[in-house]
């Protein structure tokens, strides 16, 4: 992200900071993106990010991932997962 600076917490997530008037704080946890906006001095807006979750994403490999897609792409193939999306 450009213009921003990127930390990393001691969880190991990351946070995506701009300093200015205002400022913006960006990061994602638990499958939300948490975005702070701000008139506040570096300390302070550091303090309110630090109150927020910040679970980092799961380490995935590259043979999970593949794994997954298979596994999406078989349940097409198959009577119940080529209807899946209509049954809702």
């Amino acid at each position: 992200m450009a213009g921003y600076t990127a930390t990393t917490t001691p969880e190991g997530a990351r946070v995506y900071q701009r300093y200015g008037m205002p400022s913006y704080a960006v990061w994602s946890s638990g499958g939300i993106v948490y975005t702070l906006v701000g008139d506040l001095p570096s300390d302070v807006l550091g303090q309110v990010v630090a109150a927020f979750p910040h679970v980092p994403p799961p380490r995935v490999t590259a043979v999970q991932r593949m794994g997954t897609g298979l596994a999406k792409i078989a349940s097409w193939l198959t009577p119940m997962g080529a209807l899946s999306h209509k049954l809702g």
